[in-house]
């Protein structure tokens, strides 16, 4: 992210003179405008009434094609199944979801085109140590609508059999009795 600095000049600008008026200047920082200043989330984050309004930032980083929007981080402590969701949305959102250490280089997780029909999340294991940003904005590329919506954040352990790496083992015959109840997301 670029940081500007803006000077106002304010006063008789042929500087002949002595001209007295009033003015207000409303100065208003938009937060949450890139990556290195997200919005920090945790578990059982539920954010209600966000807003994109305002913001500036385009996406051109992270390989999700979409307009203005809104940046938040989770940093995952341990190894986990978590699940984003976003509802209540006055907009076409997209979302994406990326890994990056830097904010300069992204791992692109999952990318969404425009949404607008109800509630839409998205679930998927997180690797201990890893910084991971979820962008919510314009669902057209380069585009300025913006609105409010809600998101939540929940995590869960990930099973120990979630991957084929650590499967159940099964021979001819077997029988195994249990649930699915618990199961994460590959």
């Amino acid at each position: 992210m670029k940081i500007q600095t803006y000077h106002i000049f304010i006063g008789d600008p042929n500087n002949i003179g002595t001209t007295t008026f009033d003015f207000d200047i409303d100065f208003q920082c938009q937060i949450n405008v890139g990556c290195p200043v997200a919005t920090a989330l945790s578990c059982g984050s539920n954010l209600i009434g966000e807003s994109t309004s305002g913001s500036t930032v385009i996406d051109p980083e992270t390989g999700c094609s979409m307009g203005v929007g809104n940046w938040y981080k989770y940093s995952a402590v341990t190894s986990e199944t978590l699940v984003v969701e976003f509802s209540n949305a006055t907009f076409d959102y997209s979302y994406g979801v990326s890994s990056s250490a830097d904010c300069i280089t992204f791992n692109s997780v999952k990318c969404t085109t425009q949404e607008s029909d109800g509630d839409r999340g998205y679930a998927f294991n997180a690797i201990a140590g890893t910084d991971y940003y979820i962008l919510i904005g314009d669902g057209n590329s380069n585009g300025n609508d913006t609105g409010t919506f809600d998101m939540s954040l929940s995590c869960a352990p990930t099973p120990a059999n979630n991957l084929c790496s650590t499967a159940t083992e099964l021979s001819c015959g077997s029988i195994l009795i249990g649930e699915t109840s618990d199961g994460g997301v590959d």
